[in-house]
């Protein structure tokens, strides 16, 4: 969650540094799409329902993520997506959780 509103707020501002390491996204991109279809076959819980297409299109975000932070296209439509994956994990409170996770990432002992 903090790595995908990291990379929406660099998106939106323009930034050429999307501020995210490739390998962290990478790493934690294939937990949260596991994570996910544990929750689509009932075996874990979270604050929202998550469906196929959630995991659909968190799955079209990490493959657009990966090709923005590897210095590839960074198509349009890349911060709107990234937005709704954060809505789809977290609900209408996605942004206090997406801060609180990036807060964390740069001060882990907070």
């Amino acid at each position: 969650m903090g790595y995908i509103y990291l990379l929406a707020r660099a998106l939106k501002r323009g930034d050429a540094d999307l501020g995210v390491d490739p390998s962290a996204w990478e790493n934690t991109m294939g937990a949260v799409e596991w994570a996910m279809m544990e929750h689509v076959g009932g075996r874990i819980q979270g604050p929202t329902t998550i469906t196929l297409e959630d995991v659909e299109r968190m799955r079209r975000l990490h493959t657009m993520g990966s090709a923005a932070l590897a210095g590839g296209e960074r198509p349009a439509e890349l911060y709107q997506l990234s937005l709704q994956c954060m809505e789809g994990l977290f609900g209408s409170d996605w942004e206090r959780a997406a801060q609180e996770a990036a807060r964390s990432l740069r001060d882990p002992d907070q």
